[in-house]
């Protein structure tokens, strides 16, 4: 079980998924042994500590009634002290419970919300010849080869804009090899701020390679401004912004 699936068990429980990831975690459970044994095992454990924590909280109010049982007015005190003392409870349970399953570090953040970004079609006809290396760089893009898609990508031919070349290549960045990770947060930061049909998307994955490199705030800046502005992305920005990110 690895460590996303984790979290996303922990998100099904607590009812923060949407009704696509519920669907789609939901077919998952239905399929894959492993996720179910550990959904169940968690669901458990929670349960487990759900009933420890009542049972504490039934034998100290058991103690006090004893001990204030001598007359009427103890015990009227002592209602009041139940609903009192069940709600504060059911208040604070509910504060520390959100607060833990709403804490991740940021490469757990990162984990949860980084997806590649689609590959372009490969060129066909005429622009095949003449683009043979770009075609090359997608197609190896596509099965995840991010070691010979950089290599082809750097000999990616002058019909293709740069930035479109170098966004793929930093994609590829990220999820190869963490030595490049400088490299993606540079180049999606300079793609972010010039005008091309990628501008938003580079600023997205600006913010997730922050985080993977533990810039949490700078990370946070980025991604306050893609939800003020609204751009690519910016409903899984707002999530973000509302996770606990730890060091």
């Amino acid at each position: 079980m690895n460590e996303a699936d984790t979290i996303l068990i922990e998100k099904y429980i607590q009812g923060v998924l949407t009704a696509k990831e519920r669907m789609l975690f939901e077919n998952r459970l239905a399929n894959e042994a492993s996720l179910s044994e550990a959904y169940q095992s968690t669901l458990a454990a929670y349960e487990l500590i759900n009933i420890a924590g009542r049972t504490e909280l039934k034998n100290k109010l058991k103690s006090f009634q004893k001990n204030n049982s001598k007359s009427k007015k103890s015990l009227l005190s002592f209602k009041y002290f139940y609903y009192a003392a069940a709600l504060f409870i059911l208040l604070i349970g509910s504060y520390v419970f959100n607060n833990y399953l709403n804490t991740m570090n940021s490469s757990q953040v990162f984990k949860t919300y980084f997806k590649a970004y689609p590959a372009p079609s490969v060129l066909r006809g005429n622009d095949t010849i003449e683009n043979v290396n770009w075609n090359s760089a997608i197609l190896y893009y596509e099965q995840e080869n991010y070691k010979e898609a950089i290599a082809n990508f750097e000999k990616t031919e002058n019909t293709i804009p740069q930035y479109k070349v170098d966004f793929y290549k930093a994609i590829c960045y990220l999820q190869w090899d963490d030595t490049y990770l400088n490299s993606a947060i540079n180049s999606f930061k300079k793609i972010s701020q010039q005008k091309s049909d990628f501008q938003e998307q580079a600023l997205w994955y600006y913010g997730l390679a922050l985080l993977k490199d533990g810039d949490i705030t700078e990370a946070t800046k980025t991604f306050e401004f893609i939800v003020e502005n609204k751009t690519f992305n910016y409903k899984l920005a707002s999530e973000i912004l509302k996770i606990r990110v730890k060091d």
